[in-house]
C-alpha cells in the first residue's frame, strides 16, 4: 500500500520482498516451537510469496503452517467462550485455522499438490460475520456442514454468516474441482450423465450460490456496496473463487486448438456424436458467459482506483489472467451460436483485463508474468490464424492436449525457462509500457513483450497494435517459444505459475 519505498529501497516491491526475506530468518529457527502468532507469520510468508511468483516457496511455508496449526490444536473447538475477551481469542483462532484451510484449498493443485485439510478435518465452527468479530459479540456460528455444535450454550445467540464463512464453503468446492480438473476425469466420464463428477461439482456451485443471502448475491450494484462498505475486495475475493471453479470446469471441454481438435468425441459414427456435440455446445456458452462477467468485474473494479486494486490478492490476478486468456480465444476462434454481443465487446474485455493486470504488477509481480502470457498468446492464435493447421506443430498439439491433465503436477525451476528460446540465444525481456492513465487502456498496451532472438528484434520494436497485425513467423525457436507460452495459460494451475 506504499506510494514510496522507504529507504534505502528503490520500490515498495523492492523493500517488500526484503522484509519477507526477513521474516523468514526470524521464523525458521523457531519452526520447532509453535504458537498462533507464528501461523499467521507464515500464512502471511504464504501469501507474498505466492504473489510474488514463488509458488513452491508458499506451498513450502503454508505446509509449516498447517503442520504447525495441527500441532496446537487449532483445528478442534475449545472451551464454550464466557467473556467477550475469550471469544474474540477464540475467533482468531477459528479465523487462523480457516485461513490455513483456505490458502490449502486454493494453492492445491491435484497431482503435485494435494490438499491436507478437507472439510472433515475442520472440526470447528465457521468464522462469525466480521461486524460480531469486530465488537466483541458472542455468537456461535454453524460448521462447514450446515450443522450446530453439539452441547453449546442456548443462551447465546447463533450468528449469521458473513463474506469470510461463505468463502471457505467455496473454497472447499474450488478444491474439489482443482482435484477433477487435475485427472484424467474430464475424458472418462460422460459429462452431461447425471451421476457424473463434473455434474455433482456444477450441482455443488449452484448450491453454494443460492445458499448465499441476497447482499452477497453477485451483481455489478452489490459490487459497488461492498465497496462502499470498504468490502469490496473480500466480496471479489469470493465471487472469483466461484467464477474459476465454473472457468476451470467448463474450458476442459474447449477445444483449444480448434483446427488440430481430434479425438473419439468427433469421430463420425460414434454413437455418442451428438451428446458430445450438444454438451460442448452448452459448456462453451457457459464459459463463455462466466468469462464476460469476469471481464465486467474488472472493469468495475479499476474504476475503484488503484488504491482498491492494491488491497486485491493474487487469486483475483489470477481469476483476471483465466477471464483474459479465455476471451482472448473466443475472440480469435468464435463460433457462428456464440453471444453476438459479448463477442463484440471481447477485443475490449482483453486489452481492459490486460490493463487491470498492468494495473496490479505494482503490488504482485505476478501480474507481469500473466499479462506476458496474453501477450504471447496472442502472437500464437494470430499465427495460427495466418498458416492455418501449419501454424502449429504435432508436438504442440501433444502438449497442448496434455496440458489440462498435467496443469496440477509442481514443475521445477528449469522448466519455467520454456517461455525462451530453446538454444538459450535470447535478449532481456523489454520493459513495459507505461499507460496514460488506469481507466483508459491504449491500443498498443498489447503490445508484444517477449523474450526475442536478435533476428526477429525488428518485429517485437516496433509499437503495434495486436489486434490489428497479421503474424507469420518464420522463427522456429521463437515459434516455439510463444507456442509453450500459450501451453502454459491451459496447463498452470494457480499456486503453480513462477515468475519468468
Amino acid at each position: 500500500f506504499s506510494n514510496d519505498a522507504p529507504t534505502p529501497f528503490a520500490t515498495p516491491i523492492e523493500a517488500s520482498n526484503a522484509y519477507a526475506a526477513h521474516a523468514r530468518a526470524i521464523i525458521l529457527p523457531a519452526i520447532e516451537e509453535p504458537t498462533l502468532s507464528r501461523i499467521q507469520a507464515l500464512l502471511m510468508i504464504t501469501g507474498h510469496s505466492w504473489g510474488a511468483g514463488e509458488g513452491r516457496r508458499a506451498w513450502m511455508y503454508l505446509g509449516m503452517a498447517v503442520r504447525m496449526a495441527q500441532v496446537i490444536g487449532i483445528f478442534d473447538e475449545g472451551a464454550q467462550a464466557k467473556t467477550r475477551d475469550e471469544f474474540v481469542a477464540a475467533e482468531e483462532k477459528r479465523r487462523t485455522a480457516w485461513t490455513c484451510f483456505l490458502m490449502d484449498s486454493l494453492l492445491s493443485g491435484g497431482r503435485g499438490r494435494r490438499r491436507a485439510l478437507s472439510a472433515d478435518d475442520m472440526h470447528i465452527a465457521l468464522p462469525c460475520d466480521s461486524a460480531n468479530f469486530t465488537f466483541g459479540e458472542l455468537v456461535h456460528c454453524e460448521r462447514i456442514n450446515g450443522f450446530l455444535a453439539d452441547g453449546g450454550d442456548t443462551t447465546i445467540m447463533t450468528g449469521k454468516l458473513g463474506i469470510v464463512a461463505h468463502s471457505m464453503r467455496v473454497a472447499d468446492v474450488w478444491g474439489a474441482v482443482a482435484r477433477w480438473a487435475c485427472s484424467s476425469r474430464s475424458e472418462e466420464e460422460l459429462p452431461w450423465n447425471p451421476d457424473s463428477e463434473i455434474q455433482f461439482l456444477l450441482k455443488s456451485l449452484d448450491q453454494w450460490r443460492l445458499s448465499l443471502p441476497a447482499r452477497l448475491q453477485y451483481s455489478v450494484f452489490s459490487l459497488h456496496a461492498h465497496s462502499a462498505s470498504e468490502q469490496g475486495q473480500a466480496y471479489c475475493y469470493m465471487h472469483s473463487i466461484y467464477f474459476m471453479s465454473l472457468m476451470f470446469l467448463h474450458r476442459s471441454y474447449l477445444p483449444y486448438i480448434p483446427e488440430a481438435e481430434t479425438g473419439l468425441k468427433n469421430i463420425p459414427g460414434s454413437p455418442f456424436d451428438n451428446q458430445w456435440l450438444q454438451w460442448r455446445a452448452r459448456s462453451r456458452e457457459e464459459l463463455l458467459r462466466v468469462a464476460d462477467q469476469v471481464c465486467e468485474m474488472l472493469e468495475e473494479m479499476r474504476s475503484f482506483g488503484l488504491f482498491f486494486l492494491r488491497g486485491c490478492v493474487p487469486w483475483i490476478g489470477f481469476t483476471a489472467y483465466t477471464a483474459v486468456g479465455t476471451m482472448l480465444y473466443f475472440y480469435q476462434f468464435p463460433d457462428p451460436y456464440d453471444d453476438k454481443v459479448v463477442i463484440e465487446k471481447a477485443r475490449d474485455h482483453v486489452m481492459n483485463g490486460a490493463a487491470f493486470l498492468k494495473d496490479m504488477r505494482g503490488s504482485w509481480p505476478m501480474a507481469d508474468t500473466w499479462r506476458e502470457t496474453i501477450k504471447q498468446m496472442q502472437i500464437f492464435y494470430s499465427n495460427i490464424k495466418t498458416k492455418g493447421e501449419q501454424g502449429v506443430t504435432r508436438n504442440q498439439r501433444f502438449k497442448m492436449k496434455n496440458a489440462l491433465i498435467d496443469y496440477g503436477a509442481l514443475q521445477p525451476d528449469s522448466d519455467n525457462s520454456s517461455a525462451l528460446p530453446a538454444n538459450g540465444d535470447h535478449t532481456e525481456m523489454p520493459p513495459l509500457k507505461s499507460s496514460t492513465s488506469p481507466s483508459e487502456p491504449q491500443l498498443d498496451d498489447l503490445a508484444p513483450v517477449v523474450p526475442v532472438r536478435p533476428m526477429q528484434e525488428d518485429l517485437f520494436s516496433m509499437d503495434l497494435d495486436m489486434f490489428d497485425t497479421e503474424f507469420n513467423l518464420d522463427d522456429a525457436d521463437l515459434e516455439a517459444a510463444i507456442a509453450d507460452a500459450t501451453q502454459g495459460f491451459w496447463a498452470n494451475f494457480p499456486g503453480e505459475m513462477e515468475l519468468y
